[in-house]
């Protein structure tokens, strides 16, 4: 992770016992709990996604979840209605990010209010890398792959999104 915080997932020992999910655990560098929660196995597939922002800001997404820790709360904050991976803009106050084949940009204090835009159906299977999503001055540059029908593996692509949109 980015020096400052890591997650760790525990994997149940004893599925024999019914258990059927994992435990994520996020912790600063010195050893305080900033979240905990439970992730259905199902859901625990693929690795967390990490999202760098302004100052000692950090982002985490995975399971369907994201949370938001500024480097001086106790504790990261659960980011409603963001998942998938993100990023933040320069100033740390928007977030942008794919969610189902849709740009959002959100606002990072209230993530339920937000835009969403349609991607071109030429990006609609777009799946940036990890750190892949950056946001600056000329827009949003997004690293990843885009799978061709009956192709495999995908092709790596780098995308260039102009974001003129009054936010």
């Amino acid at each position: 992770p980015h020096g400052t915080s890591l997650a760790v997932v525990h994997v149940p020992t004893a599925p024999a016992e019914g258990l059927s999910g994992v435990t994520l655990a996020w912790f600063t560098a010195q050893g305080q709990p900033l979240m905990q929660t439970g992730i259905p196995h199902a859901d625990a597939a693929g690795p967390p996604w990490w999202s760098r922002g302004p100052g000692s800001s950090v982002g985490l997404s995975t399971a369907g979840k994201s949370w938001l820790w500024d480097g001086r709360n106790p504790f990261a904050r659960l980011l409603p209605g963001i998942s998938g991976p993100w990023s933040f803009n320069p100033d740390g106050k928007l977030l942008v990010g794919l969610q189902a084949g849709r740009l959002f940009v959100a606002d990072a204090e209230d993530p339920r209010a937000r835009q969403d835009f349609p991607l071109p159906e030429s990006l609609s299977s777009l799946r940036p890398t990890p750190g892949g999503i950056e946001w600056d001055a000329d827009g949003v540059r997004i690293t990843g792959w885009i799978k061709e029908p009956g192709k495999k593996p995908g092709k790596p692509v780098r995308v260039l999104l102009n974001l003129t949109a009054p936010f």
